[in-house]
């Protein structure tokens, strides 16, 4: 699950410039973060995988209750990732804490898509998502 593997081009002038190899299943949905640092991959196989995109680092693979991603985003802050998938939850990461934060149920089917609210960060103890 954790495999992360990063190959040189045979043409390092020509694109592409690198390969990344992240599993053996599908990428369904890829974020950048805010600040360009990392960006997030969620897949088939129930990973979401944060890596470090100017140093081609895996800094941490967060799981899926069952099943793959479907779609993700960050946090404008970059604090918190979120995804959706074939779980029918939401699940919310910290990142710095490298944890779930929360679940949250009340779908009937897959979770298609997920963002952020732009006007639902009022303070720093506030995030809304939709």
């Amino acid at each position: 699950m954790d495999a992360f593997e990063v190959a040189a081009s045979l043409k390092p002038r020509c694109n592409p410039v690198a390969f990344w190899r992240l599993g053996n299943r599908p990428i369904t949905c890829m974020a950048f973060s805010p600040d360009g640092q990392r960006v997030a991959i969620g897949s088939e196989d129930g990973g979401l995988r944060i890596v470090d995109y100017l140093n081609e680092i895996l800094e941490d693979v967060y799981l899926s209750y069952f099943g793959g991603f479907t779609c993700c985003t960050w946090s404008d802050d970059g604090k918190y990732v979120v995804a959706g998938g074939k779980d029918d939850l939401i699940t919310i990461w910290s990142v710095y804490d490298q944890c779930v934060v929360a679940r949250c149920q009340g779908h009937e089917s897959w979770v298609r898509d997920v963002a952020f609210d732009p006007m639902g960060h009022e303070d720093e103890s506030t995030y809304r998502f939709m």
